[in-house]
């Protein structure tokens, strides 16, 4: 996954994301030096939520069908927020070991 998303980098966007039907994935993003004047703009202000930066920048975006060709269940976007989402992933682990 991580080389899918880092072949994408060219010189057009600021900012590479992978792209599911439930949205962006901004923690496994590519963000370019040039993302910082935005990023910069958005803090002075309060503004924290980083999709808020997508529309200050060069985005591209990286298909959920060329995602699913190296994560078919795209567990690489799976969320640990609670203990139980733990026990999920650690069932997951176990499942692929």
């Amino acid at each position: 996954m991580i080389a899918l998303v880092l072949d994408q980098i060219d010189g057009k966007a600021d900012l590479i994301v992978p792209s599911t039907d439930s949205g962006y994935e901004p923690m496994f993003a590519v963000y370019r030096k040039t993302c910082l004047p935005a990023m910069v703009w958005q803090l002075e202000r309060d503004l924290l939520k980083i999709k808020g930066l997508f529309r200050k920048v060069r985005v591209k975006a990286v298909a959920e069908g060329d995602l699913r060709t190296v994560d078919p269940e795209l567990v690489s976007f799976f969320n640990m927020n609670t203990p139980d989402d733990l026990v999920k992933a650690e069932a997951l682990y176990q499942a692929n070991c």
